[in-house]
């Protein structure tokens, strides 16, 4: 198993895992949402608002097949109308049993807004080659509508902490050696991101010392002894630029404290080539669980989005499970779970890596973090297809560049899609989806 180090923090006792080995493959494919909840045959108006099928309008809104529009929030087919609204068959706020943005089971129908478009996601227009490799801009409104019913308190207290709005990372409630910085000259999301910058040689020594760090620490419920969670799933987005890679144990998240823990690193090479793998090594299982990196090695200069599921100690039905720009790396039954952390200060991002040459640079960015008890997915999900039907056509995701509700710029990928027609759809985090929008 890997050796536990330890270090201080914020004047905090942090332990972190080593170890480089490589030995389970990936454990297959992974369902990676909900079966697909149906709407109200027949929706009803209330305050003079107007119903279409399977929708329920209030105070004045429209909602539209599958939806259900209210007072300050909307829940998708599926899911629990907030502020007065009424629900539709099923399912809680954010619309679990409705599928998730990312085109999860029952994501092209009703379920998530709709093929042919739920009235929420609109695209007005779309500008810049669409050429793989290029990057295109998209016009219009609805396109991430992020929805937080899930999510941790912390993000609740610190609205401004998941996209690193805040004056500094403790300004948004999370903990920090000092390492880590918020910087405006990157972002995907809002005006900022987290820049955690190392550079230099670390060689790990036989006592465990040596290793370079650029933590930021994330106190959420979940990680507290006392929470009633069962289920923790974990989305961020990331990018790097480096001049090489650390060759070993570069730890991504680090979810200890406790008695039961789960690291979940990119796994290295020898060499200081880019990871290919994305992995995790668990208490119970003892070795590396791994999977392919989706397109590859990491390269520099691209936005990622890494999403992680686990289910703490105590809940039974353990499974370990991640995803990587949408799409399945492992999921795998484990015989344990995450303990919470006895010490009440919570779980880490970007814990330790080891053996970088003298001159070594990194740059790690990382924007849209967020911990919830449901699957999170992604901010806003891009996909071309080549046909206008979403549940038939093929699907590529399209790599973000900059997303907001009315604006998302992202780079051309037609791979495997064939001579065109090509169609663009935008999913929002609420499972509400554009219409197909033909592109030229």
């Amino acid at each position: 198993m890997p050796s536990i180090r330890a270090y201080a923090v914020v004047g905090l006792l942090l332990s972190c895992g080593g170890g480089e080995g490589v030995d389970a493959g990936a454990g297959g494919g992974v369902a990676a949402g909900n079966a697909g909840g149906t709407a109200n045959a027949g929706g009803t108006a209330s305050a003079g608002g107007m119903a279409n099928a399977g929708g329920t309008a209030n105070a004045g809104g429209t909602a539209s097949a599958g939806g259900t529009a209210s007072a300050g929030g909307m829940a998708n087919a599926g899911g629990t109308a907030s502020a007065g609204g009424t629900a539709n068959a099923g399912g809680r706020a954010g619309g679990q049993s409705g599928g998730r943005a990312g085109g999860q089971a029952g994501g092209s129908g009703g379920a998530s807004g709709g093929s042919g478009g739920s009235g929420t996601v609109t695209i007005s227009t779309v500008t810049g080659p669409i050429q793989t490799g290029q990057l295109a801009t998209i016009s219009g409104f609805g396109f991430i509508q992020e929805d937080r019913s899930a999510w941790d308190p912390l993000f609740i207290s610190h609205p401004t902490a998941s996209s690193f709005e805040g004056q500094s990372l403790s300004s948004d409630g999370y903990g920090t050696s000092g390492c880590p910085t918020y910087t405006t000259a990157m972002k995907l999301m809002g005006t900022q991101s987290v820049n955690m910058h190392d550079m230099g040689q670390h060689i790990r020594m036989p006592n465990g010392s040596g290793l370079g760090s650029c933590n930021w620490q994330w106190d959420v419920q979940a990680s507290h002894a006392s929470s009633s969670w069962t289920d923790v799933y974990l989305r961020t987005y990331s990018r790097w630029h480096n001049t090489s890679w650390p060759t070993i144990d570069t730890k991504y998240w680090w979810i200890a404290g406790g008695a039961n823990y789960a690291f979940f690193n990119l796994i290295n090479y020898a060499d200081g080539r880019a990871p290919t793998e994305f992995g995790v090594y668990t208490s119970g299982v003892g070795s590396w669980v791994n999977g392919p990196i989706p397109g590859g090695p990491i390269v520099n200069d691209r936005w990622y989005l890494f999403e992680a599921h686990f289910r703490l100690q105590g809940s039974g039905g353990y499974v370990i499970e991640a995803w990587i720009d949408n799409q399945a790396v492992f999921s795998r039954t484990v015989p344990d779970g995450p303990s919470p952390n006895p010490s009440n200060w919570g779980w880490e991002s970007n814990t330790n890596y080891f053996d970088t040459p003298a001159g070594w640079v990194s740059d790690h960015w990382q924007d849209g973090f967020a911990v919830s008890r449901n699957r999170i997915g992604p901010a806003s999900l891009i996909e071309l297809a080549n046909g206008s039907t979403y549940a038939t056509a093929t699907k590529v995701y399209q790599e973000p560049v900059f997303l907001s509700d009315t604006s998302v710029q992202f780079k051309v990928n037609l791979t495997g899609l064939g001579a065109g027609p090509s169609f663009l759809f935008v999913t929002n985090n609420r499972g509400q989806r554009s219409a197909a929008f033909p592109l030229p």
